[in-house]
């Protein structure tokens, strides 16, 4: 940001021709903030503020540079006081939103509350002297740096998931906060674009009221309500309607319409050695009667084994060899094979299961389009879902009642198809128009619609690399 910039952009603020102090306090304060970060912090305590609000790697928000792009699209005016150098009231708004930053499991300490307060206390009180105009660039950075970094917090979460696990592929929300802000305070609407903030979804404003209790009280289940809170920042703002969600430590499924849960199920999730992965996808398709195609991994450490100890091994699991892909494939005999020089890291052959009552993944398979070749199906293995602990599968999903799911998924005419597709041996694709979200989530806690708080175990210990990683972030900052 050049030095006349900010000249033209306070030229307002000078007083009946005399010099304004104040764009050479601007061009100070902001040089000081842009300048790589020193290993010995200024004594300056506005300019300790301003670090601590500002993230130092160029992927996280807001950044140095963040501050120069607001003030430039802003047009080089200041945002939270008038020209006389009096605070505006959405600078009073503000500071209380940052005030009550705890309500959604966030920390007001982390936004500079008490040093906001003190300078909005010290503006408009007076002549716009040098002093004045000090304190009033000061007040006016550090409030928009403030509220940058609020709003990311708050609208897509402190950390991003692939911070606490590399198999967490949620993608929170892509927000311009600066282009919205500057449109805001244009519009002197910022109340109401700071409201708007916060994931919408009835699950996160249920444990958000929550929170608010328990805090009150000193429950220890604060921590766990704060990580969850997290979580839903990095969900879509639209989830779908309807959407499928799944629950991976509560076991849970629902299908939900507008904002009523329409099915719920249990499921069967991944071990945490196969840990089902977190992500969001769509249900483009029902296959009645699926085969069960043995994915290359499951092969290579399960069968495998059994076959270089018995070549009649995949008989009893009623497995077909092949040598080849699709339907080009060869069949081979098992038996003609020598299992002992197979490599397993080039494993030359696939293995099939046919449709049937003893298919691993039973009458119905969910079709979904994601990397992870992960899919929802049905399970002979129907004993599993009396389970208290479900985390049990290879990380694909098994649903207790697939039927029901896709007479949801598939109503009228094209749950007539599914049925008369079911009353056949053969394989059958059915395509979802128009193909359903659905969310697969980690949550270990939650409200249910009756406003009971629910809490499950942290089947894959997340928990503590999540809570880790939102400590270093704070650490970086202070």
């Amino acid at each position: 940001m050049t030095k006349t910039a900010w000249v033209a952009a306070l030229i307002l603020l000078a007083g009946c021709g005399s010099s304004n102090p104040i764009p050479e306090r601007l061009q100070a304060r902001l040089a000081a903030i842009t300048r790589p970060p020193k290993s010995q912090l200024s004594p300056d305590e506005v300019e300790t503020a301003l670090v601590r609000q500002l993230r130092v790697a160029d992927s996280a928000f807001p950044t140095r540079r963040t501050l120069s792009t607001f003030y430039a699209e802003r047009a080089e005016r200041l945002t939270w006081s008038d020209d006389a150098g009096k605070p505006l009231p959405r600078a009073a708004t503000a500071i209380e939103v940052l005030k009550r930053a705890g309500e959604h499991g966030l920390d007001a300490e982390d936004y500079e509350t008490p040093r906001l307060e003190s300078l909005r206390s010290q503006l408009g009180n007076g002549r716009l002297d040098e002093a004045a105009a000090n304190r009033l660039a000061d007040f006016d950075v550090l409030l928009t740096a403030a509220v940058l970094r609020y709003a990311s917090d708050v609208a897509t979460g402190r950390v991003h998931p692939d911070e606490v696990q590399e198999g967490w592929h949620s993608e929170p929300p892509e927000i311009d906060f600066v282009a919205e802000l500057r449109r805001a305070a244009d519009a002197d609407d910022v109340a109401a674009w700071l409201e708007r903030l916060p994931p919408p979804h009835p699950q996160y404003v249920r444990l958000r009221e929550v929170l608010k209790t328990l805090r009150d009280a000193s429950d220890p289940r604060v921590p766990e309500i704060e990580l969850n809170l997290e979580r839903w920042r990095w969900l879509p703002r639209a989830l779908g309607d309807p959407h499928v969600l799944v629950n991976i430590p509560g076991f849970d499924l629902q299908l939900v319409r507008g904002t009523a849960v329409a099915q719920r199920m249990r499921i069967v999730v991944g071990t945490a050695f196969n840990p089902t992965p977190v992500f969001s996808d769509r249900i483009v398709s029902i296959v009645a009667n699926p085969p069960w195609n043995v994915p290359e991994s499951i092969v290579v450490k399960e069968y495998l084994p059994e076959l270089r100890k018995n070549r009649n091994a995949l008989a009893r699991h009623g497995l077909r060899l092949f040598e080849g892909e699709g339907e080009e494939g060869r069949e081979i005999d098992p038996r003609t094979v020598d299992w002992s020089a197979v490599d397993e890291g080039k494993f030359p052959y696939h293995l099939r299961q046919d449709p049937g009552p003893a298919n691993a993944l039973g009458r119905l398979k969910f079709d979904l389009t994601n990397k992870f070749h992960i899919y929802l199906h049905d399970t002979p293995a129907g004993h599993l879902f009396g389970r208290a602990e479900r985390d049990l599968s290879h990380g694909c999903i098994r649903v207790e009642r697939p039927l029901d799911l896709a007479a949801e998924l598939m109503p009228g005419e094209a749950g007539e198809r599914l049925r008369e597709a079911l009353a056949q041996p053969e394989e059958r694709h059915l395509p979802v128009q128009p193909p359903v979200p659905v969310h697969i989530v980690y949550l270990t806690a939650w409200v249910e619609e009756d406003g009971s708080l629910q809490t499950a175990p942290d089947v894959y210990v997340l928990d503590p690399p999540q809570r880790a990683a939102i400590d270093r972030q704070r650490s970086v900052s202070k």
